[in-house]
């Protein structure tokens, strides 16, 4: 398989809990294959782009030329990467969503459908975020970097659930959660870094994997 077909697989399977990255991923796809703009502009949109003849976009815009614009070279391509488009979507999506793609007529009518029903929040999952930063288990991931990067995201999905809750959690707050759920051999690193209060959560976190290094050399030296 080429490794510019492989690429696609990078992008997680849309769901609730992938959305924001599922969207985020198909975009740089679509647009590292030339066919980004056909989920945001219609075709008549896009062919009057650059016409230079003012009586041709008029009639563009008023959709009286729509036989013309038929059998059009612009036609042509937009057809030809709508379905490019619609294909890489297709290839990363459940069947219960694919088999919607019938109800719509382009790519662009598709891609707004999704947004709009992964876009959509609930008390259910305001509170599922929340819950996650209050009952944080370190336990679940491999390295510090890994959980740090976990809490930020239940940050954001809380903020985006419930723009109330979008400042809840400053950086200072979500490392304070995070050295909690640390085990007891960190306990020496976390004394030390507490104490210095001009030391920023970067420069915190760089102090914790360095730690972590530590254990996990010491660790391993200890089955030699």
């Amino acid at each position: 398989m080429d490794n510019r077909e492989e690429s696609i697989f990078d992008t997680p399977v849309l769901a609730q809990d992938t959305h924001e990255r599922w969207f985020r991923k198909m975009k740089i796809r679509l647009r590292a294959k030339g066919v980004d703009y056909v989920i945001k502009k219609s075709f008549r949109e896009y062919a009057a782009l650059g016409s230079s003849d003012e009586a041709y976009v008029s009639n563009i815009t008023k959709e009286v030329s729509g036989l013309s614009l038929e059998h059009s070279e612009k036609k042509v391509k937009w057809e030809r990467d709508d379905a490019t488009a619609l294909s890489m979507m297709m290839k990363r999506l459940y069947e219960d969503d694919g088999v919607l793609i019938d109800e719509y007529v382009t790519t662009q009518s598709f891609w707004e459908y999704l947004k709009k029903k992964y876009s959509k929040t609930s008390p259910f999952t305001t509170n599922e975020n929340l819950t996650a930063i209050q009952t944080f288990d370190l336990n679940q991931y491999h390295t510090v970097t890994q959980a740090w990067y976990k809490l930020k995201q239940f940050r954001r999905k809380l903020g985006a659930a419930n723009p109330d809750m979008k400042n809840a959690y400053t950086d200072q707050a979500l490392f304070l959660v995070l050295t909690r759920s640390l085990p007891q051999e960190f306990i020496s690193t976390i004394d030390i870094i507490d104490v210095q209060v001009s030391m920023t959560v970067d420069e915190k976190l760089k102090h914790l994997e360095a730690k972590e290094l530590r254990i996990k050399s010491t660790s391993e030296a200890s089955h030699y």
